[in-house]
């Protein structure tokens, strides 16, 4: 059997401690390793090799490791670098996709449509405001959480808008009775001008 084969231990006391030792492989194995160093490295860069692992296990010059350690700091900061820049693009593709968006909806907002769907919302409180002046106590008015819904109709006559608010809850009556109503108020809305006009209050 040959000896690269056998691993021969022994115990060694020095100092207090007690530690294994190993053959080194064989100068044939050794060869072989100097020479797979040599070829991966080159062999001026090569100083010897490990005679005790399985694998082949290079010791460099100087000049080549330095050369390695700055080549290996050199991809490290690439790699840094490479993430950075593709961290800044992203943050630039996602601040570009906010300004598209927040220009659609102001250009929306400044637009017939979005000014009288901004109108539609604030005639929900001017539709209560209405049905409570149109009660006999206006202090008994008492709305629906639900129940309320809102329409629109673009150019419904002469470019203005007709904007639909119906509200339900209930209100005291004359007897001094809590009442459930309905009530429907309708405007017409001009988006170019920002005024309303009263259509009608149903109650």
């Amino acid at each position: 059997m040959k000896t690269t084969s056998i691993i021969v231990l022994g115990l060694i006391a020095w100092g207090g401690y007690t530690v294994a030792t190993q053959e080194p492989n064989s100068e044939e194995i050794q060869a072989a390793h100097l020479k797979q160093c040599q070829t991966e490295h080159g062999a001026e860069n090569v100083r010897k090799v490990n005679r005790y692992t399985s694998e082949a296990k290079c010791y460099f010059t100087e000049a080549y490791e330095e050369l390695a350690e700055a080549k290996e700091a050199e991809e490290k900061a690439l790699a840094k670098a490479k993430k950075e820049e593709e961290k800044r693009l992203a943050e630039e593709k996602l601040a570009e996709e906010k300004r598209i968006k927040e220009e659609k909806r102001l250009a929306f907002l400044a637009s017939p449509e979005g000014k009288t769907k901004t109108f539609t919302s604030q005639a929900f409180t001017l539709c209560r405001q209405h049905v409570r002046a149109s009660a006999k106590f206006p202090s008994k008015v008492d709305f629906d959480w639900g129940g309320n819904a809102k329409k629109y109709w673009m150019n419904f006559s002469e470019g203005k808008s007709r904007v639909m608010i119906q509200n339900s809850g209930e209100m005291m009556n004359g007897f001094g009775m809590m009442i459930p109503f309905k009530a429907t108020c309708k405007y017409d809305y001009d988006p170019n001008t920002n005024k309303y006009s009263i259509v009608e209050i149903l109650i």
